[in-house]
């Protein structure tokens, strides 16, 4: 199956915040946040890599192979991805939840 390239965006909350953003610029493991960029350029690219689904149109990009277990809360439908949030293994249940949050409000508006 060939890669099919994807738009790429951050979601923005309803009151301006960018978690994804927020929780990247609070990173302290900048080898972590090298292979989070690299991660989303593959993305760009249509290259998923590990992921699978969480329901709801969501999915979970991991990233065991260095840090905690990265874990980036994405909407996508082929053409286009919205990245919700991101989190650790450790947090990955409420990271989740969240992520569900973020992509019900998105829809809302």
């Amino acid at each position: 199956m060939e890669a099919k390239p994807r738009t790429v965006e951050v979601y923005i909350a309803a009151n301006g915040t960018v978690p994804f953003d927020d929780w990247m610029d609070g990173l302290r493991d900048t080898k972590g946040k090298g292979q989070i960029d690299s991660r989303v350029s593959r993305l760009e690219r249509g290259l998923l890599g590990h992921y699978r689904d969480i329901g709801d149109g969501l999915i979970e990009l991991k990233l065991d192979n260095v840090g905690p277990g990265y874990r980036i809360y994405c909407a996508d439908n082929g053409e286009s991805v919205l990245i919700l949030c991101a989190g650790a293994k450790r947090t990955q249940d409420a990271d989740i939840a969240k992520a569900k949050y973020y992509w019900s409000e998105f829809r809302g508006r």
